[in-house]
């Protein structure tokens, strides 16, 4: 008689297993871009104005042009390996060739891991230049190109703003926050540069930034001393809380460097 409360019991405790072993697989692929197949934000998105396209990558061909859909009104193709300069091309369809006259103000690119980057737009322009004029990597912008036949237009954008998310991890006592890189700044004198970036506690204890937490290093040369900082560090981020830091450094002799805050990473450029 009391076979069946201890078969019955025997189910129950690998049913609860079971279900615990699949909700800690689900919060494991909640915390973690790279667990799983469905990363957190989907899929990569171009908003121009009020407009928002999904991305696809595309190449150039052998002859340098592009192999994109004559109607896909709802894509934006990325350019491979356009990672300074980011270019994208819209089919030339009515939608899209209609965006020539709504002159839009800003262009927002999210990328399935979430990181954004935020440019405002200039004035569209017709015709368009040759590819490899299109496709220059020696600034950070953004390029929008609407080929229609021979004709088409161009709108060019400038880097005002990146975030980069930090995702939640296992470890309570690791650094949890969105840093987003601002403004960068050159001295009238040319001697500094500074750099504004913001730094959103989302973690459940406060952190604190120091500085042994920041560097900048320009291309193939030793780190570059950080000069000032507003606020002075170390500075305490409580939860929650957004800090606006100001840093300021002797401005690099090379076209390029590296900022990293905490493991986060900036390439700066044009300054």
């Amino acid at each position: 008689m009391k076979n069946p409360p201890v078969s019955f019991s025997i189910f129950s405790f690998l049913r609860f297993v079971s279900l615990l072993i699949v909700m800690i697989l689900f919060t494991a692929s909640c915390q973690f871009p790279n667990f799983g197949e469905n990363p957190p934000c989907g899929q990569s998105t171009l908003q121009i104005g009020e407009i928002i396209y999904q991305i696809k990558e595309t190449k150039t061909k052998s002859d340098g042009s592009l192999k994109i859909s004559s109607n896909a009104p709802d894509i934006a193709y990325w350019v491979n390996q356009t990672d300074t300069n980011q270019v994208f091309a819209l089919s030339p369809t009515l939608e899209n060739l209609a965006l020539q006259n709504t002159n839009p103000e800003k262009a927002i690119v999210t990328w399935e891991n979430c990181n954004s980057s935020t440019y405002t737009l200039f004035a569209p322009q017709t015709g368009l230049p040759d590819m490899n004029t299109l496709l220059d990597q020696s600034f950070s912008g953004i390029t929008i190109i609407v080929q229609n036949n021979n004709d088409g237009y161009v709108i060019h954008g400038e880097l005002i703003g990146e975030e980069i998310q930090a995702f939640d991890t296992p470890d309570p006592s690791s650094i949890q926050a969105e840093i987003s890189l601002l403004e960068t700044t050159t001295a009238a004198d040319g001697k500094t540069i500074r750099v504004e970036v913001s730094i959103l506690n989302n973690g459940q204890s406060p952190i604190t930034l120091s500085t042994s937490d920041i560097s900048l290093t320009p291309e193939n040369a030793t780190a570059v001393a950080l000069e000032t900082s507003e606020p002075a560090l170390p500075k305490e981020i409580k939860v929650g809380a957004t800090e606006t830091i100001y840093l300021t450094f002797l401005r690099p002799s090379t076209p390029t460097a590296i900022l990293k805050i905490f493991s986060v990473e900036y390439e700066l450029d044009g300054y």
